[in-house]
């Protein structure tokens, strides 16, 4: 028998100053996980998924992290292209952010 064809390429990661992905590319009923680490822990520091492109002050799913470290998950995320946005203490200024698509 012939050898195995070798697996897909595995998708890159993202990874930004607060944020990080394990994919750029996620799959429609994937959910998406916003990982966030070295933050600086405030009670109103926040996480949000938004249509790339959007204004500052506008959010999707999100989720205070209050916390230095940790996940924010977002389950089946329509597909689209997009941003996971982190943000200071409750503040609408964008301090860090990561692109992403999610493929049927």
């Amino acid at each position: 028998a012939p050898p195995a064809p070798p697996p897909p390429p595995v998708e890159e990661g993202v990874r930004s100053q607060f944020l990080w992905l394990e994919h750029r590319v996620f799959h429609f009923g994937d959910a998406v996980a916003v990982h966030y680490e070295n933050t600086p822990g405030n009670a109103f520091d926040w996480v949000t998924i938004v249509k790339r492109g959007a204004a500052p002050g506008e959010w999707g799913q999100w989720t205070y992290t209050g916390q230095p470290s940790g996940v924010h998950e977002v389950p089946a995320v329509a597909p689209g292209e997009y941003e996971a946005r982190f943000y200071f203490d409750g503040s609408n200024d964008v301090q860090d952010r990561v692109e992403f698509r999610v493929v049927q």
